[in-house]
C-alpha cells in the first residue's frame, strides 16, 4: 500500500476534479453517485505522474476545475 503524501492527494484532486474524469465517470456510471468499485476500475496514470500533477497544483495554488484540466492535459494529453 502506498502512503498518501500531500502531493499524491493533490494529484488525485487534479484527476477527480477534471472535466475529463467527470465526463468519463458520468458516461460510465450514468450518475454522480460514486462508489469504490467504480473508482477502482477507472484508468489512472501511474503514481509518479499523479504526484507530479499534485506538485504542479500545489505550486499554482489554483484549485479550479480549469486549472486541473490544464495540468491533466500537460501530463496526459
Amino acid at each position: 500500500m502506498t502512503e498518501l503524501t500531500e502531493c499524491l492527494v493533490y494529484g488525485l484532486y487534479v484527476l477527480f476534479n477534471s472535466t475529463l474524469y467527470d465526463e468519463y465517470y458520468r458516461i460510465l456510471n450514468g450518475s454522480t453517485q460514486v462508489n469504490s468499485t467504480e473508482i477502482n476500475t477507472m484508468p489512472v496514470p501511474d503514481l509518479e505522474c499523479i504526484q507530479e500533477m499534485g506538485q504542479s497544483l500545489m505550486k499554482s495554488q489554483d484549485l479550479s476545475e480549469n486549472n486541473c484540466n490544464v495540468i491533466l492535459e500537460g501530463y496526459c494529453g
